[in-house]
């Protein structure tokens, strides 16, 4: 059940709609919504997000940004998002900082055919730069990158990363 929700965008002045932060080349936000699971009563927070594909500064400091809105959060977290960022990133290591991991690695932390950007064409090679991040409030149960066709056709230009998750 959704308890309160809302919106910041990927800059300077994150409450500015619309407003395009440092050298990103598109405008970026994050949607949040606060919910309370129905079984144990228990609220959390999930943030989505899509990072800047040209800028490494935006992608850093929309890192450290979202970071810290996360840990203020006093929440179970989970991030999602094409963070255009892969796994060895200060991106990544900005997000860890702020005791964000990856589910994926949790559930197979040796795996090493992890690219998740297909380009329509179903190359599996590259980095991972979709996530599923959860805090120490979430176990990962299970994690995995889909790459099912569907007639004939990839879902996307990357492939959909999956979790299951449990409240610690």
């Amino acid at each position: 059940q959704e308890i309160d929700r809302g919106n910041f965008w990927l800059s300077d002045t994150p409450e500015e709609v619309a407003s395009v932060g440092w050298d990103a080349a598109l405008t970026r936000m994050v949607t949040w919504v606060e919910l309370e699971d129905r079984v144990t009563g228990r609220a959390f927070r999930v943030w989505c997000t899509h990072f800047d594909h040209r800028g490494k500064v935006a992608r850093l400091r929309s890192a450290e940004l979202l970071g810290a809105r996360v840990a203020a959060s006093g929440l179970p977290d989970l991030v999602l998002g094409d963070l255009n960022a892969g796994e060895s990133s200060p991106v990544l290591g900005a997000l860890a900082a702020e005791g964000l991991r990856d589910t994926f690695r949790d559930a197979h932390p040796d795996e090493t055919d992890v690219g998740t950007f297909g380009g329509w064409v179903g190359r599996t090679g590259g980095a991972k730069i979709d996530h599923i991040l959860a805090d120490d409030g979430f176990e990962t149960v299970a994690a995995s990158i889909d790459r099912r066709e569907f007639d004939g056709r990839d879902p996307s230009d990357h492939f959909p990363v999956i979790a299951v998750v449990r409240f610690q």
